[in-house]
């Protein structure tokens, strides 16, 4: 199926890739161990889908994502799931081989949810090198894959929920806010915000994740680092050089240009993040100063706003690749300025260990959620 115009949200083409029954997506859950936690009622069919987005200056860009569609002729909702960061082009939702993309695929589609997960500009089929949290891309993604998947629903003459649950994982959690935040601004028809819910997320850039990462806490950061000052670079149009340290400022781009896996490019880099950075780069994060970096990820922030549905923040106490000062001090912010917004702890966990603990609360909350939402209907 071939689309005739590159609007955003156009649907370009559409793939099955398989489906599960619902005794082998138990067995599969089980194997996880995780299914005792999230039981399931349902058998999945997954999709590739290829679509039109927005890229990074402002023209039509082609997108890739997964679509999970349960076997049952009435949906509770719908759900759109986040991935965390990938440096790799094929680790993404829509190549469904790794636990990430194939637990989103059996949580939510398997209770009944029809699933969305984009695979992000810049990766999965999308040509290009992938802008690394930044927030309107991320954002035009997200919202550009639930109009193609919306509209692919209603020309199959399927039910199409209207009630939308937000879910990201690490930088899916950044993303996850970036698209409320699109959302809200410019409402998708048929298409309404219930819940968000965010694990072990980057929201305050500036303020907490990025200072986080120069400590050098886990054995990502310079990764971490590395992947957000290329990207930021490339997106501002600013000289690499104006911010990374010889040699990395020669070799960044090349490390990030999708081949590798975030360990293999972790591998290269020096232990410590500063070393990647200028010192008067790290003279300027520490002493608050404007630059167009600091500028950069001030604009890419996504806590300093008033969020109109719920919005939850999962964080693990022992994480070092996310800080959970990032998911208490923004649910506070986001709280003040009066949203429905908390913070919730899943204990002592580190950053994967805390999406496994995470999304059976997440599933339980977003489940209770669509069962009021379906009481309301009725007794309306």
């Amino acid at each position: 199926m071939t689309a005739v115009h590159s609007q955003p949200g156009a649907l370009r083409n559409i793939t099955h890739l398989r489906t599960y029954p619902l005794v082998v997506g138990r067995a599969l859950l089980w194997l996880a161990r995780m299914g005792r936690a999230l039981p399931i009622l349902y058998g999945v069919r997954l999709y590739r889908v290829e679509y039109w987005t927005t890229g990074i200056d402002e023209r039509p860009i082609l997108a890739s994502g997964l679509m999970v569609v349960p076997v049952t002729d009435r949906p509770r909702g719908l759900v759109s799931y986040q991935h965390a960061t990938r440096a790799d082009r094929a680790g993404v939702p829509s190549a469904p081989t790794r636990t990430e993309g194939v637990l989103a695929a059996l949580a939510f589609g398997g209770a009944g949810y029809v699933v969305c997960a984009p695979d992000y500009v810049g990766l999965g089929r999308s040509p290009g090198w992938h802008p690394y949290l930044h927030a309107p891309t991320e954002a035009s993604a997200v919202v550009d894959l639930l109009r193609a998947v919306r509209d692919r629903l209603v020309q199959q003459a399927r039910y199409v929920p209207q009630d939308l649950f937000l879910l990201g994982f690490s930088q899916g959690g950044h993303a996850s806010l970036a698209a409320l935040q699109r959302l809200e601004a410019d409402p998708v028809d048929g298409v309404l915000p219930r819940a968000t819910a965010s694990i072990a997320g980057l929201h305050a850039l500036l303020e907490i994740s990025f200072p986080a990462a120069v400590d050098g806490g886990s054995p990502r950061s310079s990764a971490y680092i590395g992947y957000v000052v290329t990207a930021f670079a490339r997106a501002s149009g600013q000289p690499l050089h104006s911010i990374a340290a010889s040699p990395w400022s020669e070799r960044l781009q090349a490390l990030f240009d999708g081949s590798r896996t975030l360990a293999e490019v972790a591998a290269v880099l020096p232990a410590d993040p500063r070393d990647l950075l200028l010192a008067e780069v790290l003279a300027d994060i520490a002493q608050r100063r404007t630059t167009w970096f600091a500028e950069a990820l001030l604009d890419n922030s996504v806590d300093g706003w008033i969020p109109r549905s719920p919005i939850r923040f999962y964080y693990g106490t022992d994480d070092i690749d996310a800080s959970p000062a990032d998911a208490i001090e923004t649910a506070e912010r986001m709280r003040q300025l009066g949203a429905d917004a908390q913070a919730i702890s899943v204990g002592a966990a580190d950053h994967n260990s805390t999406a496994f603990a995470a999304v059976p609360l997440v599933r339980a909350w977003f489940m209770e959620l669509s069962s009021a939402i379906q009481d309301r209907d009725v007794a309306g």
